[in-house]
């Protein structure tokens, strides 16, 4: 079986992203976490800071399903992209909002995006 695009160490910092944003997000605030895809950038953004996790039964449940470790490690794993693409990674953390933006310089990963998309909406119209 050979290896997918969802199974590089690119997909693993957003992976890690996208945990981290759904682990430390405040659901509470009237800001809600969200993904933005841009021809330069991805930008994963949410309500509360990195301090603590704010929702640890979502970390126990990534931490078994293998998405998630003990906490620290993950920033390893998304400074990985730059290693891989040459991009940067940006980290932004206030008290109240944290984002995590990577830049692209290519349209790679928006294409794959794009087609996973696609194949999305075609399962659910079936």
């Amino acid at each position: 079986m050979g290896i997918g695009h969802e199974d590089t160490k690119e997909m693993d910092a957003l992976r890690e992203a996208l945990v981290n944003m759904l682990i430390h997000t405040d659901y509470f605030s009237p800001m809600k976490p969200r993904i933005r895809v841009f021809t330069n950038r991805i930008e994963f953004e949410n309500p509360g800071s990195l301090s603590i996790p704010r929702n640890p039964v979502l970390a126990k449940l990534f931490r078994i399903a293998k998405l998630c470790e003990t906490a620290g490690y993950g920033f390893d794993k998304m400074l990985g992209w730059k290693y891989q693409t040459g991009n940067e990674v940006l980290f932004e953390s206030t008290v109240d909002k944290t984002k995590f933006t990577f830049m692209l310089f290519e349209n790679t990963v928006i294409k794959s995006t794009e087609k996973t998309i696609r194949k999305v909406r075609n399962l659910h119209r079936k």
